[in-house]
């Protein structure tokens, strides 16, 4: 039934300007927000009606916190709230085609993220934070406005797909070469004069691509 539960959501765009207001507050409880009353159960069926979003409120609202797959691509999301730390049982998350300029630093309690896509947004840095994602063997975040890389990318071992074509990057940090899972590596379109010598490491690479 898990696993049921986890492809339906996988399937299912949830924006976060969509998700009802108690679904947020669900999340916002573990960070110290104020709660929100559910109401009757008849009275959730008649917003699941409303909102169109009857697969999600027909299930225990708590188990949406133990959800492993979200998609929110393509909104008009400018910010993601610090909530999405409560969801540490997500092992994807896509954010593809939205605003976002930062990622909270709640990310970093998404220890078992194992893919992350972030890309057509405007972010321009990453929380040192995400250092703690190790388990991540995709992130895809090209077409941003990222201009370095701090050490924390040292801390994916099991990173095995990098994409960050499209942004301003005028270098890469020698902790690049502890990506020792690395088969793909894409940073064209940047601002690179020359790629680090930590490139030599990555004997795992099968695809390299820095032009541009």
């Amino acid at each position: 039934n898990d696993a049921k539960y986890s492809k339906r959501l996988y399937h299912m765009k949830m924006g976060i300007r969509a998700l009802a207001p108690e679904i947020i507050a669900l999340a916002e409880g573990e960070y110290g927000s104020k709660g929100a009353s559910f109401g009757t159960e008849a009275e959730v069926a008649r917003r699941a009606q409303e909102d169109r979003m009857s697969r999600i409120y027909t299930e225990p609202l708590g188990k949406l916190l133990e959800m492993e797959y979200m998609n929110i691509s393509r909104n008009r999301i400018s910010k993601l709230p610090m909530c999405i730390g409560a969801f540490k049982s997500l092992r994807y998350l896509a954010a593809d085609w939205n605003s976002l300029v930062e990622l909270p630093d709640s990310i970093g309690d998404l220890v078992m993220l194992e893919e992350l896509s972030a890309a057509f947004n405007k972010l321009e840095k990453l929380p040192k934070t995400m250092g703690t994602c190790t388990r991540l063997c995709r992130l895809d975040l090209h077409c941003n406005r990222l201009s370095q890389l701090t050490k924390i990318i040292g801390n994916w071992s099991s990173l095995e797909i990098l994409r960050l074509e499209g942004n301003a990057l005028t270098s890469l940090p020698t902790a690049l070469g502890n990506c020792a899972s690395l088969r793909v590596l894409n940073v064209s379109d940047n601002q690179l004069k020359a790629l680090p010598d930590a490139v030599d490491q990555l004997t795992r690479l099968q695809h390299l691509l820095a032009d541009g």
